[in-house]
């Protein structure tokens, strides 16, 4: 838990600003490569997603709102991509039931 709170005091530190990319994928591969901390691209990612999307104030940064755009639209297309599997409904009938 500890690990959760300093990455998350890092994210908010300026960090983001200064390393601000293209692309998301982009942008978290430099925070991951300057990141302190012995973490995973995964729980980078996740970090900064719960801050953007639980925090108001913090994303009202200009460098935030970029970022939490890109995580909306990465959301959308992940959502419209899924496979769906449509199942037929059957009815069971019985002479059993009833009697």
């Amino acid at each position: 838990m500890a690990k959760n709170k300093r990455l998350s005091t890092w994210l908010r530190s300026g960090v983001i600003e200064q390393n601000i990319k293209d692309t998301l994928k982009s942008t978290l591969d430099k925070l991951h490569s300057i990141c302190p901390l012995n973490i995973s691209r995964t729980s980078l990612r996740d970090s900064l997603h719960d801050n953007l999307y639980h925090d108001e104030a913090f994303r009202q940064n200009p460098a935030y709102k970029i970022i939490f755009n890109w995580f909306e639209a990465s959301s959308q297309k992940t959502r419209s991509a899924r496979p769906v599997a449509i199942f037929k409904k059957t009815r069971l009938y019985s002479s059993v039931v009833g009697q």
